[in-house]
């Protein structure tokens, strides 16, 4: 890939074409306009989609909330890789994304998700103030990609 420093005063489209799939098919669709059933975006929409990261994101994201966590802005929080997924342009018509969306709105309530968190592992070193209740929660409502 050329370096980016070269492209401050020239056109970038070429440059950005040369990254990674996402930001290629954000290129296609946003920089350059093209729709959604022109060739290009369909063939580096199915890269996208065949890439290895966003397969193990997808399957990352896939198994919602599996841990409690410490802190609200943790970057490995499952709805922050949805969100990040929704963000290279993907949507509940791709495959697996449905069924976190699903996962994600099971428990809707006054337009915040609401997730279930379970019993700590006290061996983690982790602690809340009430160990012993499992309660809800609920998190700021995301762009849901429909």
């Amino acid at each position: 890939m050329s370096d980016w420093k070269t492209h401050l005063k020239a056109d970038p489209i070429p440059w950005l074409l040369e990254s990674n799939p996402w930001t290629k098919y954000r290129t296609l669709v946003d920089l350059l306009e093209l729709p959604a059933d022109s060739p290009q975006v369909i063939t580096m929409k199915q890269e996208l989609l065949k890439n290895e990261k966003i397969r193990n994101l997808i399957s990352e994201t896939s198994d919602w909330f599996p841990e409690t966590y410490t802190r609200h802005n943790d970057p490995k929080i499952s709805h922050y890789k949805l969100r990040m997924l929704a963000d290279f342009g993907l949507t509940v018509n791709d495959p697996g994304i449905k069924d976190i969306v699903n996962q994600a709105t099971a428990h809707v309530e006054n337009e915040l998700f609401a997730f279930k968190q379970e019993l700590p592992d006290k061996s983690k070193g982790f602690s809340k103030p009430d160990p012993e209740n499992q309660e809800w929660h609920a998190l700021p409502c995301i762009w849901l990609m429909y």
